[in-house]
């Protein structure tokens, strides 16, 4: 039983860098799109994680208030993300809305792979859903 736990906590540790990594190359495309001139892979995979940890976090935090709701949460924890991805990147909020973007790509590419290794395809996923 010790054994099954640890690879799953295993295989979830994989799929969080294997996020991470792949929202880090499409963020670091998303600034040579942007023409932000300081965009480096190390800044990007900063950005990337920087970014996943403020959204999911304030999505959590804000929606377990009463008298706030999880979309209004979500769209604080985006606001907020930006500032996060402008601060890094030391670029407008219009680029960094540009690299947002490409992150949010990123994410649901690493939601895909994850349901194909995890759950066995796209079609066991939808039928989930």
């Amino acid at each position: 039983m010790i054994e099954t736990l640890e690879a799953w906590v295993g295989f979830i540790l994989v799929l969080i860098f294997l996020s991470f990594l792949i929202a880090s190359l499409f963020i670091w495309v998303g600034a040579k799109i942007a023409r932000i001139k300081n965009s480096t892979l190390k800044r990007a995979y900063l950005a990337a994680i920087a970014a996943s940890f403020t959204t999911y976090f304030m999505t959590i935090l804000l929606s377990a208030l009463p008298a706030i709701s999880t979309i209004l949460s979500f769209f604080i924890g985006v606001f907020l993300c930006l500032f996060v991805i402008k601060r890094v990147f030391r670029s407008t909020i219009r680029q960094a809305f540009m690299i947002w973007i490409f992150n949010t790509v990123a994410q649901v590419l690493t939601v895909f792979i994850g349901a194909s290794l995890f759950i066995g395809g796209i079609k066991d996923l939808i039928k989930i859903i």
